[in-house]
């Protein structure tokens, strides 16, 4: 499944991407499906290619089809970030703690400008569920649960990206932001 949402702000690309990548561990409070984010490692490369392993923990509504498999404390994941001041992106690749060989998800975060006081910032990649084996599971039963799992989660990626958005707007609209 491919992943694409945009969003414009009212303030620069410089500002927009300084506040994703210098302070996710503020503006995570906005998150509501986020309880915290953790900055295992986080290297200055060059002058302006930043490398970053971040693990977020999520907070989520698990379906009542799965609720044997993933457990609250499974919602969290880790992410590889390649940060570019001068490209203004972040290329990362997420990796869950759980299930980790059957997903794929990675993508690149873009900030735009717009104007002085006004930019668009995409995610755009993609994530992709392939469970070839699953015991106690039937071979059959697995490749037709590998979609369906797919698409479960890929529905909350769109929300919950539009969420981290409007988290960082509102943390730059804040005082604590502004200081």
């Amino acid at each position: 499944m491919k992943i694409d949402v945009r969003h414009e702000f009212p303030y620069s690309a410089e500002t927009v991407y300084h506040v994703f990548r210098d302070r996710m561990q503020e503006y995570v409070r906005f998150c509501p499906n986020l309880t915290k984010v953790v900055i295992e490692q986080r290297m200055d490369v060059s002058e302006t290619i930043t490398e970053m392993r971040v693990r977020w923990h999520g907070l989520g509504q698990i379906p009542e089809l799965i609720r044997h498999l993933l457990k609250p404390e499974m919602i969290s994941w880790e992410d590889w970030e390649t940060w570019d001041s001068t490209a203004r992106e972040c290329r990362w690749v997420i990796k869950p703690f759980y299930f980790r060989e059957f997903v794929k998800c990675e993508g690149a975060w873009r900030f735009e400008s717009l104007g002085e006081n006004k930019c668009a910032a995409r995610c755009d990649g993609v994530f992709i569920v392939d469970i070839k084996k699953f015991p106690p599971f039937p071979e059959f039963i697995v490749k037709k649960a590998s979609p369906a799992i797919e698409k479960m989660i890929g529905s909350y990626l769109e929300p919950n990206l539009k969420s981290v958005f409007k988290a960082v707007n509102d943390f730059i609209s804040s005082s604590t932001a502004k200081k």
